[in-house]
C-alpha cells in the first residue's frame, strides 16, 4: 500500500480530489478574509457595508459546504478501488500458488502410480 498506488488506481479522480480539497481550502480562507471586511464595516458603524460583506462571505461558505462532502466521497471511492485492486492481487497470487502446488502434486502422484 503506497500513496503512488492509491493515486495510480484512478489518476483523473485523484487529481480531481486534490483540486477539490485545494478549492475547499481557498474558500475557507476567503471566508475569513471577507469576514474581516464585514467586521471593519460594523466597527465604523456602517451596517450596509457589514451586510454586503456578509452576503459576499456567504458564497464561499456555501461552496465549501458542497465541496468538502463531494471530495470526501470521491476520496473514499478512490480508497475502496485501491483496496479492491490489492485484494484482487492477493487472491490471484494465492490462486496461482495453489495451482502450482496442485500441479506438482499431480505430477508426483502420476510418477508414483507409474512405479
Amino acid at each position: 500500500m503506497t500513496l503512488k498506488g492509491l493515486i495510480g488506481s484512478n489518476k483523473q479522480r485523484a487529481i480531481f480530489i486534490i483540486l477539490l480539497y485545494f478549492i475547499f481550502a481557498v474558500t475557507g480562507s476567503l471566508d475569513q478574509y471577507f469576514f474581516q471586511f464585514a467586521v471593519n464595516g460594523l466597527s465604523v458603524g456602517n451596517l450596509p457595508v457589514y451586510i454586503r460583506w456578509q452576503l459576499i462571505e456567504f458564497i464561499p461558505v456555501v461552496c465549501g459546504v458542497f465541496i468538502l462532502p463531494l471530495a470526501t466521497y470521491l476520496f473514499n471511492a478512490q480508497i475502496q478501488e485501491y483496496l479492491d485492486q490489492l485484494r484482487r492481487q492477493m487472491v490471484d497470487h494465492f490462486i496461482m500458488k495453489t495451482m502450482r502446488q496442485s500441479r506438482k502434486c499431480r505430477i508426483i502422484c502420476k510418477a508414483i502410480s507409474i512405479l
